[in-house]
């Protein structure tokens, strides 16, 4: 299971700061599947960076699997990705299915079960 906790991304801009996600509350479960949807700039791409451990928030916590990812090394908190693929994964746009694009319904995050 994935679970964000008041998650805040910040990323410098001149002398202040752009705020990516603001205090975000997310709960996937293993095996869930969620649709991001949202125009240019809205967090998408940031949500699943951080929910996949990629980049770490300015605030809050990522939790995964009963585990605060902030407790771990930097090389630890990428072991997840590298084994079980149980992290979020943006669906390419080009990719089509009987239903349409990834574009037609918003960028994919998948959590698949182990």
């Amino acid at each position: 299971m994935l679970n964000l906790v008041n998650v805040t991304l910040e990323y410098p801009d001149g002398t202040g700061t752009i705020k990516a996600l603001d205090n975000v509350n997310l709960k996937v479960r293993t095996g869930d599947i969620v649709s991001l949807a949202g125009p240019s700039g809205s967090g998408k791409s940031s949500l699943l960076a951080v929910g996949s451990t990629l980049i770490r928030p300015t605030s809050g916590l990522v939790v995964l699997d009963g585990t605060d990812t902030a407790a771990l090394s930097d090389r630890d908190v990428t072991a997840p990705r590298h084994g079980g693929n149980r992290l979020p994964a943006a669906q390419p746009t080009g990719i089509t299915d009987s239903r349409g694009t990834a574009a037609d319904h918003g960028a994919s995050a998948r959590t698949p079960a182990p």
